[in-house]
């Protein structure tokens, strides 16, 4: 990313505070706004004003999909995802990006899914499930940059093996690189 700006990749309805970086529970109750995108995936909250402490959930749904905003500035030219995720079982995740249809990210069937993630991955192997989680560090994009599409969003789609069980997020991170205007 030398020959770019980074800039933070922002899930729809997130708010950002100072501890999301280290836990996204922080930001996934917007007080004002709404709820974000990963509220559904970090379980049952007990708030105070100091405090967020997350449950687990399970979910009777393999594929998540999160609204990811796009920089309004200038193009993408670079994409990273660190993820953290705590289930229980085996399980395995494969990432790819979708278009988004006014506010809705349109469905992908896993023959696109199985694409996009060869061409993350190289070799089409699923990250497994190590010690009750799933983790990417740095995980590299950039071959599924969104090409046109919605001026405003994409969506990040998350394809897990099977429901995940006793699941919910600790982290997740969208590091973008934009375009150097001169």
């Amino acid at each position: 990313m030398k020959d770019s700006i980074p800039v933070r990749g922002s899930i729809a309805g997130h708010c950002y505070y100072e501890q999301t970086d280290r836990d996204i529970v922080w930001g996934s109750v917007g007080f004002n706004q709404g709820d974000s995108d990963v509220r559904p995936y970090v379980g049952g909250l007990s708030v105070t004003p100091s405090h967020i402490v997350s449950s687990t959930v399970n979910l009777d749904h393999r594929i998540i999909y999160l609204r990811i905003l796009k920089p309004h500035f200038a193009p993408i030219v670079d994409m990273y995802l660190d993820l953290e995720c705590e289930l229980s079982g085996y399980n395995s995740l494969k990432v790819a990006l979708t278009e988004v249809d006014g506010f809705e990210p349109i469905d992908l069937g896993q023959s696109s899914i199985d694409e996009q993630w060869l061409a993350v991955s190289g070799d089409g192997l699923a990250v497994e499930v190590s010690g009750g989680k799933i983790v990417t560090s740095a995980l590299n994009l950039k071959p599924l940059l969104p090409a046109g599409g919605s001026r405003e969003m994409f969506g990040l789609v998350l394809a897990f093996g099977s429901n995940p069980q006793a699941f919910k997020f600790n982290r997740i991170k969208i590091l973008l690189g934009t375009e150097q205007l001169k």
